[in-house]
This record gives C-alpha cells, structure tokens and sequence, in this order.
C-alpha cells in the first residue's frame, strides 16, 4: 500500500508530521499483508529484465519475443492451444455443463420411453399384470417429449 493512498487525519489544528499523523501511519504499513510466494512468482514470470540490444534488427528481433505467458497461452495441451479453449469458454460459459445435463436427460428420457413402450406393447398383448393402456401412453409421450426437447437445446448449442 502507497503512502499516497493511506488515509490521512489533518485537521487544521493537526500539522502533517504529528507525532499522531506518524504513529497512524506506521501501524496502518505494519497491518499490510506480505505478497504471497505464488503472487511474487507470477510476477517474475511476467516480468523478465533484458539487456537492451544496441543494433536496430537485433531490438526487432527481441521486441518479436512473446512474453512467457503468452507462450504458455499458445502452448498445445491436445488438439487446442490453451488460448483457443479460453477463447471457446468465453464465447459460451457452461457449455460443456448445459450438454452434459441435456444429453443426461435425453439418456434418462431413452431409457424411461424404453420402459414405457415395454409396458405399452404388455398392455397390448393383454397380459393380465400389465398397467392401464392411457398411463403408458401418458408416460411414454412425456418421455417422448423430453427426449425431442433436449435434441433440440443439444442441437441449438452446438450450432451457437
């Protein structure tokens, strides 16, 4: 923390350099937190000290050097550059947990209509157990429904 930002008490009666003026500035620099090593070696990686080169192309040539983030950016890890996931994760924050959510309910919807076709064709059959014909119709057009509606939002996503 600057001194320029500390929080000064002046008053008319109170000149800058009083003892009171002093001592709260002093506390107010002790309760400042150390730097963390994680912050201080961030800084180190991002700040790098060259020697100025004395000739114009060889300057060009060092002015051309990317900085170690950058090269962290650009490094491949897969397919995609970290750059390039970054860039897709902006474009379309929780996208890969909208699709995991929509394909789980499409799944759970498949299995659900599996089931409810199962129960519909034992009611067709005229098995004695098997439940009334318009609850399965009713669940298996329910499930149908889901399953329509979330091929429709996976398909709407990966077009965005």
């Amino acid at each position: 923390m600057h001194s320029s930002m500390l929080p000064t008490f002046q008053s008319s009666f109170t000149p800058a350099a009083s003892p009171l003026n002093l001592r709260l500035r002093a506390t107010a620099l002790r309760a400042q937190p150390a730097p963390s090593p994680v912050l201080l070696r961030r800084r180190a990686a991002v700040v790098t000290c060259q020697k100025k080169p004395s000739n114009k192309k060889a300057q060009k040539a060092s002015n051309k050097q990317p900085s170690t983030m950058e090269q962290d950016l650009d490094k491949k890890e897969g397919a995609y550059t970290m750059r390039t996931r970054l860039r897709e994760e902006t474009e379309a924050p929780f996208r890969k947990v909208r699709l995991f959510i929509f394909g789980a309910s499409a799944v759970s919807a498949s299995l659900g209509a599996f089931i409810s076709f199962s129960r519909l064709l034992a009611g067709l059959s005229h098995v004695p157990t098997a439940a009334p014909l318009s609850e399965s119709l009713g669940n298996l057009a329910v499930n149908a429904g889901v399953i329509a509606l979330a091929a429709f939002l996976i398909s709407r996503d990966l077009q965005a």
